[in-house]
């Protein structure tokens, strides 16, 4: 049975960390710009992306850099939840898994992995356990790790076929050049196109075309 693994962040759900750290940049307390402070939480993300910091450290920075101490503001934006891609949640589900075995690749950083665990577990369920490559996790990223990461992946998977479906043509290409299938999911696209133009894709695929 072959694995299909899939991104998470513009595919599954809409993109969580641009949503959240626009809520901290919007309650903060401090004169910044909006430069300065992406500047600042993305060196917070960045150990966060890699576990290198804990989910409370990656909350407490990120309110530290905004100046943001007041308790109910804190736990509004903490409560984030992000719009799921229901049709496509729901094909995979449905259609997908009888005949393929479900997994995860994705970089997410501790924020994102709580929002995913909290509001969407029932993706997970139909995931294998042992085919979720998560960022914090394996201390690695598809962005900086490239071809090393998908092989590092493969190999453990003993070579097992694969099909990887993701929405940034550098990781589509870094998986096609460490032997995976891939499809690239067209998010520029509205979800109902997108999903239409994944399936029509996976299709023929699935048909060697």
């Amino acid at each position: 049975m072959s694995i299909l693994f899939w991104d998470i962040g513009n595919v599954l759900l809409e993109p969580i960390h641009g949503k959240i750290l626009n809520d901290i940049f919007e309650n903060r307390n401090v004169n910044m710009n909006k430069e300065e402070f992406k500047k600042l939480s993305s060196e917070v993300l960045n150990e966060s992306f890699i576990g290198k910091i804990s989910l409370d450290e990656t909350w407490k920075e990120l309110f530290n850099i905004a100046k943001i101490s007041d308790a109910k503001t804190i736990e509004k934006i903490r409560n984030v939840k992000v719009k799921r891609n229901t049709t496509l949640l729901n094909y995979i589900e449905k259609d997908l898994t009888n005949n393929y075995e479900i997994g995860i690749i994705s970089d997410l950083s501790q924020i994102g992995y709580w929002v995913v665990k909290n509001y969407y577990k029932d993706f997970l369920n139909v995931c294998d356990k042992e085919k979720i490559f998560i960022s914090i996790n394996t201390r690695k990223t598809k962005r900086k790790d490239k071809e090393e990461y998908f092989c590092s992946i493969k190999q453990s998977l003993k070579d097992k076929s694969c099909i990887f479906i993701d929405d940034e043509i550098s990781n589509i290409e870094s998986a096609k050049n460490s032997g995976f299938k891939t499809i690239l999911y067209e998010a520029n696209l509205k979800w109902e196109k997108a999903n239409k133009k994944l399936i029509e894709d996976f299709n023929k695929l699935k048909r060697g075309e």
